[in-house]
């Protein structure tokens, strides 16, 4: 497509899309143009000064360079809104994330303040099982499927290591 053809199209864009400049005269009394100029920028003939271009671009609150450039379509659009929509979705997905993890956080909170001491303590140990820490004499407590209370186990490493002391 020629600058002629995209001026062209633009123009007519620009003027359906603005009823103060819906016409030739509204846009000639605006921009300072000439009704023939503008008439032929309109049709695709002939070519444009930069000052008349510049005088158009004006009269529409737009500047010289988007008359001449293609005007965006749909998919390049979406292309550009692209990264803004995939950081904003990353966004909601964080802050509904946070709120799940805090709607759980306050429904185990609810839970521990229901259970006695005692039971504090079992699951307590319970969870340092199942997540492999060390118990206070230095054994590895290994993840067991056992109800609190259960004593832990001792894993396979710990008992190698206390027969070859």
């Amino acid at each position: 497509m020629d600058i002629s053809s995209i001026i062209s199209t633009n123009l007519t864009a620009w003027m359906a899309a603005t009823p103060s400049l819906d016409t030739l005269q509204k846009l000639e009394a605006k921009s300072g143009v000439g009704f023939g100029t503008i008439r032929r920028a309109k049709n695709g003939d002939g070519n444009l000064t930069v000052d008349r271009v510049a005088a158009i671009a004006a009269a529409f609150g737009r500047t010289p360079a988007e008359l001449m450039m293609p005007a965006p379509t749909e998919s390049t659009e979406a292309a550009a809104q692209a990264p803004r929509l995939s950081d904003e979705l990353e966004q909601l997905h964080a802050e509904a994330t946070a709120k799940i993890v805090i709607e759980q956080a306050g429904e185990v909170l609810g839970l521990w303040a229901t259970l006695t001491p005692e039971r504090r303590l079992e699951w307590l140990q319970q969870l340092r099982v199942e997540a492999g820490h060390r118990s206070g004499d230095g054994r590895t407590l290994t993840a067991l499927s056992r109800k609190p209370g259960q004593p832990a186990s001792v894993s396979q490493d710990t008992k190698a290591r206390r027969e070859a002391d």
